[in-house]
């Protein structure tokens, strides 16, 4: 079987020497690839072309997914799996994903160029996990797609409970221990995963002094009232429109900043979320006002994990998901087509006087069986109530992370 696997790959892969791996793996071999994809190059047009598809894409799945607790998300491991995956789309099942997720060979640019530019505060990594199987064909130019414009590290397993293992020790591996056991089980039909990981490690451009925390009572959705610490500062960037207003605190560097979105008093939490379309959250990154802010961002830990799979088909892909799907330019298993079943995603954040550490991962599972469906005056935005925060990447004026606190107790 494994001979005859290999065999299948062979025009473009090779057996590499896992030294890194082969101390915690079981039975995965890790692969390599000798075939080249031609260089993708973004103009400027498209560039802004695909920030505008990432942000509607970052609302609407924002939109989808909240139900009125605490919640995280990365749009960026979440649409970074979701655009790979889409490299193996034909048909009308690349068109409904090019109408959430972009136009595929602009979107494999635009996360190229986020690779490029990212600093060591922001680190992405991506696989490929092909089951060790005969009748599986793996198209070629998708695997050269993956290894070099995604620069995955694709592997081969049998796909029993040894590569549930594996696949969730090189998630927690390059999270840095902070999301694992994101895959529970392998199903018979599961014939490839396709994983993105993304780990934010930064510390805040100014740091907090002990005198700069203090008590502070949170009113919770309910109208609970929790006590937190907050940390107290003076920002000079504003953020504001007719619904909320929103401070902007810089991690080292200012590749990357905070921002926390309070909603009027007369708006909730939950049509704060529904307001906050593509277009909404561009103006508000790329409309900041120089001004005095009295900030205040309570410290507090986040965690989610969700089945993409439940919102997807409602944003506009429903033909992933199910039995008419076309991933033949991805693989075929057996002479048959294959189609999204799971889009798992796990994510967790901790905000403290120190910096921010946030960590999320998304795994697409591939089955052969059916799916189931500007002034000086001072400001003051003190966190104390249900809040919309981002971890924004200010080059790109994007969220790489976007959640909302209705709870930090």
């Amino acid at each position: 079987m494994k001979k005859r696997i290999m065999s299948i790959l062979a025009a473009a892969l090779t057996l590499a020497a896992c030294t890194s791996c082969s101390a915690s793996f079981h039975s995965t071999k890790q692969l390599s690839t000798t075939q080249k994809a031609p260089a993708v190059s973004v103009t400027d047009s498209q560039q802004q072309d695909a920030a505008q598809s990432y942000l509607n894409f970052t609302a609407s799945l924002l939109q989808q997914t909240y139900e009125g607790d605490n919640l995280l998300l990365s749009p960026l491991s979440a649409a970074d799996a979701l655009c790979l995956t889409m490299e193996g789309a034909e048909g009308e099942t690349l068109v409904e994903m090019e109408t959430v997720l972009g136009e595929k060979e602009t979107m494999r640019g635009y996360f190229s160029t986020i690779r490029r530019e990212s600093s060591e505060q922001l680190t992405m990594a991506d696989s490929v996990w092909i089951k060790n199987d005969p009748t599986l064909s793996v198209n070629d130019n998708f695997l050269a797609i993956a290894a070099g414009d995604y620069q995955a590290e694709v592997f081969s397993a049998p796909f029993d409970e040894d590569t549930c293992s594996d696949i969730n020790t090189w998630v927690e591996n390059k999270t840095d221990g902070e999301i694992q056991n994101l895959i529970e089980q392998i199903n018979d039909d599961d014939i490839m995963y396709l994983i993105n990981t993304t780990l934010f490690d930064a510390k805040w451009q100014t740091q907090y002094k002990p005198e700069d925390i203090r008590d502070r009572t949170f009113t919770t959705t309910s109208g609970k009232l929790q006590d937190v610490q907050m940390m107290y500062s003076d920002e000079n960037i504003y953020l504001e429109n007719d619904f909320c207003t929103g401070l902007l605190k810089y991690y080292e560097g200012k590749d990357y900043a905070f921002v926390g979105l309070l909603p009027d008093d007369n708006v909730t939490i939950s049509q704060l979320v529904d307001r906050l379309d593509g277009d909404t959250l561009h103006a508000l990154i790329n409309g900041r006002i120089s001004a005095e802010v009295e900030a205040g961002i309570p410290v507090f830990t986040g965690d989610t994990k969700l089945d993409l799979a439940d919102v997807l088909p409602d944003m506009g892909m429903p033909l992933a998901f199910s039995s008419g799907a076309d991933f033949s330019g991805l693989a075929t298993y057996d002479g048959r087509n294959l189609c999204i079943s799971h889009v798992f995603h796990q994510t967790r954040i901790e905000v403290n006087a120190q910096g921010t550490k946030a960590a999320a991962a998304t795994a697409v599972v591939m089955t052969s069986g059916i799916a189931d469906a500007s002034n000086s005056s001072q400001r003051t935005v003190i966190l104390d109530r249900p809040f919309v925060y981002m971890i924004v990447d200010m080059e790109q004026e994007i969220p790489v992370f976007i959640g909302v606190m209705t709870d930090p107790a």
